[in-house]
């Protein structure tokens, strides 16, 4: 009676253990997976800062070269503006 107790004891502790284990294993995997995604999501924001810069210095560039048009069309139409009074 008392080693049918004492087997069924040590079972169920084994069975502990190796549900212990594998959920040891799944928690580690989990983790592996958190991390993997936590890096990609690091990459991402990485690259969505960068993108954010070369929009940025395109728009510079577009609104510079729409300042030098505006001044190139203002100089353009005092010439032809002066030539007209001048005839």
């Amino acid at each position: 009676m008392n080693d049918d107790l004492l087997r069924e004891i040590r079972d169920l502790a084994v069975d502990n253990l190796t549900v212990n284990q594998d959920n040891g294993t799944a928690i580690g995997y989990l983790n592996d997976e958190i991390t993997n995604v936590h890096n990609t999501v690091n990459h991402l924001s990485d690259q969505v800062d960068i993108l954010n810069h070369s929009l940025y210095v395109t728009n510079q560039y577009l609104m510079w070269s729409v300042i030098c048009l505006m001044l190139m069309t203002a100089l353009a139409m005092f010439t032809v503006g002066y030539k007209i009074t001048r005839k």
